[in-house]
């Protein structure tokens, strides 16, 4: 990679708008500490209790029982 290639590539990190972007986007909400904390796995977040898994697992009893393939193990 040529030189100039490589300052353009790195002067948008000395770009003021960038940067007050960036501190706008880092100050903490209006909520309480407690909320402004995030539950993440990976760097995504993440259902700490659950609840999505729960309900599919029950659509998918539900499914079993009552659906096309009732009674069938699909």
């Amino acid at each position: 990679m040529s030189k100039k290639k490589k300052d353009e590539e790195e002067d948008w990190t000395k770009d003021k708008d960038v940067q007050e972007f960036l501190e706008w986007a880092d100050k903490p909400g209006p909520w309480s500490e407690e909320d402004d904390k995030s539950y993440t796995v990976g760097g995504l977040s993440a259902d700490k209790d659950k609840d999505l898994m729960k309900f599919q697992n029950k659509i998918k009893k539900r499914e079993d029982f009552e659906g096309p393939n009732a009674g069938k193990g699909i």
